[in-house]
């Protein structure tokens, strides 16, 4: 059923791990999630800093896009990015239920904590703000590596593909036409791989 969608949480304030407006938290769910308290994450106060990335989605490509956006700005605790989200996303399960030794934990430490009153808008476009901030070479490297060979979402091949079809090159001096069929791919992917021109890191 598409009944799911992704949100974000942003910064009100800019501070060290972000600027105001960017996200701190991405998130997947279906009916109230979005402004039901969270476990380890903080819920906007104002209702205009949880917003709508996608609606009306299945759960695998909720969690899909989930996934690929906290890959894109990366998290604070591995030092790779500004959200504060504790895993890479993509893991949510519906109807998952908690046992009582969890239940009794979550209850000791929301003990006397205030309850605040949650508020949103549904919108499904991001605020008109400035999106960018500066990444150190750690959060550079991260992102270099998730988008390299077979990281990169738009890879057809794999590290293995690309291994074979080199040997293949040369031992068996296969041409690119019969690369490009054999492996349901262009003969211009073909080329690159040829050429060294992509798959450089192999």
């Amino acid at each position: 059923m598409l009944k799911f969608y992704v949100y974000a949480y942003l910064r009100s304030v800019t501070s060290s791990t972000g600027i105001a407006g960017s996200p701190y938290y991405i998130g997947k769910g279906s009916g109230n999630r979005a402004i039901k308290q969270h476990t380890n994450i903080k819920t906007p106060d104002n209702r205009r800093d949880i917003v709508y990335i996608e609606c009306n989605l299945t759960n695998v490509g909720a969690l899909a896009i989930e996934r690929r956006l906290i890959r894109w700005y990366g998290r604070v605790d591995n030092n790779t990015g500004i959200l504060r989200n504790l895993t890479d996303g993509g893991e949510g399960a519906i109807g998952k239920k908690t046992s009582e030794h969890t239940k009794n934990l979550l209850r000791q430490h929301f003990t006397g904590r205030p309850r605040k009153k949650s508020t949103y808008i549904k919108t499904e476009i991001w605020h008109n703000t400035n999106w960018a901030f500066e990444k150190t070479e750690n959060m550079k490297k991260h992102q270099s590596k998730i988008s390299t060979g077979s990281g990169n979402g738009n890879a057809k091949l794999n590290e293995l593909d690309v291994i074979n079809i080199r040997k293949l090159i040369h031992s068996e001096s296969k041409s690119n036409i019969e690369l490009a069929i054999l492996y349901n791919v262009s003969t211009q992917t073909i080329s690159h791989i040829r050429n060294y021109r992509s798959w450089k890191h192999i």
